[in-house]
Formats: C-alpha cells, sequence, structure tokens
C-alpha cells in the first residue's frame, strides 16, 4: 500500500497526468466578474479548506502547522489550534475537526480557538474527514479503511476496511460515501455499517468527492469531474481533463473545483453545460469550500487563502 501510494504521488508530482488537455474548447474565462480577494497570506503550504458561512477555516499543513481562520471577508487570521501536518478539516456551529497526518489523530477544537481533544489515536495516515449530528468520519490512506466516532469522542468504529488507498468521503441522508484511490472505485454504506454498494467503478484515481438529495460528484485525477445517481447507474463526465483537480465542493446549482495544475478555480452546473473560470493565475490551488456567495480555496503554491464570488 505504501509502495503504490508513493508511486502515485511520484507520478503526479513528475508530471505525468499534467499532459492531459487543461481547458476545454467550451471553457469561459469569466474572472473579471468574480471579485478574487486574497483573505490571508504569507501561510505555511494552507491545504484543507471549510466555511461556516462567517468564517473561513483552513489547515496549514506543515510540521509546525495548525488549524486558523479568518473573517469571510478578510481580516486578521486566528490559529485556532497548533497540529504536526494537519491534512482535511470539517466544520458545525461549535467545533472545526481535522486529520492530524503526522500523528495519525482524529481531533477537535472550539472554532473559537481553545483546549484541543483527540477524537481517535493511531490511525494509519488519516486523510478526508467528514461530519454529521452525532459522528465523525474519515478516511485512512495507508490504512485501507473508513471509520467514523462519536463528535464527543470515544470507541473508534471500523464501517469498512480493505479498500485501495481510500480518499475523499462525504456523509447525508444516513450514507457515508467514498471514493478509492487506487481501486478506482466510489462506494457507499450505511452509517450503521453492513452492505457496500458500489455506485461507480473504473475511474481514475478519484478523489474529493460531495453529495445532494439525489447525485454523487467527485473529482478524478484522470478523467475530470463526474456524477453518478446515489443509487447508482450512469456515470456523467461534468468536465473532462481537469489538470489534476484537487478539492470539490457543490452549492445548490454547480459544482466547483481547483484545477491544481492549470492554476484555476472552475466551475460547471449540476446538470452540465459551459465550464466556468472563476479564478486563473493561481498558484496549486487546492481545498476548495463554497457558501451562499462565494467560493473559497487555498494557493497553496504561494501561502494565500483565497476568495471569489460564485
Amino acid at each position: 500500500m505504501q509502495f503504490l501510494r508513493s508511486l502515485v504521488v511520484r507520478l503526479v508530482s513528475g508530471g505525468i497526468f499534467l499532459a492531459a488537455v487543461n481547458a476545454q474548447a467550451d471553457d469561459d474565462d469569466e474572472t473579471a466578474k468574480h471579485d478574487v480577494r486574497v483573505l490571508a497570506h504569507g501561510q505555511a503550504d494552507p491545504w484543507g479548506v471549510a466555511t461556516d458561512g462567517a468564517y473561513v477555516y483552513w489547515t496549514n499543513f506543515s510540521a509546525t502547522g495548525g488549524v486558523v481562520r479568518v473573517p469571510r471577508h478578510g481580516g486578521k487570521p486566528q490559529v485556532i489550534a497548533a497540529s504536526a501536518k494537519p491534512a482535511r478539516l470539517a466544520v458545525d456551529a461549535k467545533y472545526v475537526y481535522w486529520t492530524a497526518t503526522e500523528d495519525g489523530n482524529v481531533m477537535r477544537a472550539p472554532v473559537t480557538g481553545g483546549a484541543t481533544k483527540v477524537l481517535a489515536r493511531g490511525q494509519k495516515r488519516p486523510a478526508r474527514i467528514a461530519i454529521d449530528a452525532t459522528s465523525v468520519y474519515w478516511t485512512t490512506e495507508n490504512g485501507g479503511t473508513v471509520m467514523k466516532a462519536p463528535l464527543e469522542g470515544g470507541h473508534a468504529t471500523e464501517l469498512v476496511n480493505d479498500q485501495l488507498m481510500p480518499g475523499g468521503i462525504t456523509v447525508s441522508g444516513g450514507y457515508v460515501y467514498w471514493g478509492t484511490i487506487l481501486g478506482g472505485r466510489i462506494k457507499k454504506i450505511s452509517v450503521k455499517g453492513g452492505e457496500i454498494t458500489t455506485l461507480a467503478a473504473d475511474q481514475a484515481l478519484p478523489q474529493d468527492i460531495a453529495v445532494d438529495a439525489t447525485h454523487v460528484y467527485w473529482a478524478n485525477m484522470i478523467g475530470g469531474v463526474k456524477k453518478v445517481p446515489i443509487d447508482g447507474g450512469h456515470v456523467v463526465t461534468l468536465a473532462a481533463w481537469q489538470g489534476t483537480p484537487r478539492g470539490l465542493a457543490i452549492d445548490d446549482t454547480h459544482v466547483f473545483w481547483a484545477n491544481q495544475s492549470g492554476g484555476k478555480v472552475m466551475k460547471v452546473a449540476k446538470s452540465g453545460g459551459r465550464i466556468r473560470t472563476i479564478a486563473h493565475g493561481q498558484k496549486k490551488p487546492f481545498g476548495v469550500a463554497v457558501d451562499g456567495s462565494r467560493v473559497f480555496w487555498a494557493a497553496n503554491g504561494d501561502g494565500n487563502v483565497m476568495s471569489a464570488s460564485k
């Protein structure tokens, strides 16, 4: 597993996948309309991004990193918690939750800052994370598992094992959805456990994932942005060849993602159609989040946290 993961990292960083066309013929650059702003600069490897509608939260994925927030329209960044190599995060009304890859922990802290709490220890490279009203869920890239624990902490439950590098994860309507990066599948399981349903197969390194009432959406490192009905069926390509997309979010009408190698932040209607460019010239855009009017992302290559109107 570790060898395969290292191979994937080397291939991506070496540019093997970057030969794909980064923009389709119907890509429509509308950046002048989108009020692109820098919310924070000088961050140490900003990575995962989330928002609660009032603040934007992100992780600084460095050995001396942490979880940081800033008001959604900008201001002075506030360090919520120190953490070694924090990766992805999720937020609710009271707490911010994150995976700490260096220590193998799943953590939480109050959104205003304060004492941190370890919700689960000894995880094998915990990666993406999701929450619902009662539980926190995460994938372990090196452990091959999908995990669950109470929001207040306690016993961690293994929902699924023996997955080929599980990556993106989301939860909705009593089901957990995830993708297997090396397995190339999109799957779901009840939050109570049970039978696994494969919704899509033969995907090329699926990354981040989102779900609404009817469809699951994800980004493939090869092959672009896809969707499939929540009970399985025909896979639809919404945007092809998106240059190592890293980060995906949805609202009521659109799918948003970061085209990392192309330095763009993009969107397309959930029903398909013309692909729009929200921002270009970004240095390694990464995690993506949205609220009612704006889209947020981390420009990992220059240490900026960014914002634009949708």
